[in-house]
């Protein structure tokens, strides 16, 4: 699962990269996903609560921006501290990740991440 997530990484790093947008690419990935993870743990948990009736996990709604800061932490040690996101860029570069089916991939994953997120507007 962990390698998927570095293969999104890359992706998004690799985009942000490419288009120049800012001149940290990797802090802008690493927030991206972050961002995303957190969509589909909040998604996962609405839906678990609509369809059972009974919260997974009885928090309020607050805690899912901690949720979302921790990620981001813990995403920052994983992919970007001391240089780690020159590694994945090297080794994934050369992988499927690194094709168009890659790209497709991340594509679908974002997107799946944002309309999942959407959706829940209509769960009441």
């Amino acid at each position: 699962m962990i390698s998927f997530f570095k293969g999104v990484f890359f992706k998004i790093y690799q985009w942000f990269k490419s288009l120049d947008l800012d001149n940290i690419p990797e802090y802008t990935a690493v927030c991206l996903l972050s961002i995303l993870v957190t969509f589909n743990i909040v998604a996962v948990l609405m839906y678990v609560r609509y369809f059972t009736g009974y919260p997974a996990i009885n928090i309020p709604r607050m805690p899912s921006l901690f949720t979302g800061l921790i990620l981001m932490f813990l995403m920052y040690l994983g992919f970007v501290h001391n240089g780690k996101h020159i590694e994945i860029y090297k080794s994934y570069s050369k992988s499927i990740w690194g094709k168009g089916t890659g790209s497709l991939i991340a594509a679908l994953y974002i997107t799946l991440s944002i309309l999942v997120f959407i959706s829940l507007i209509w769960l009441k």
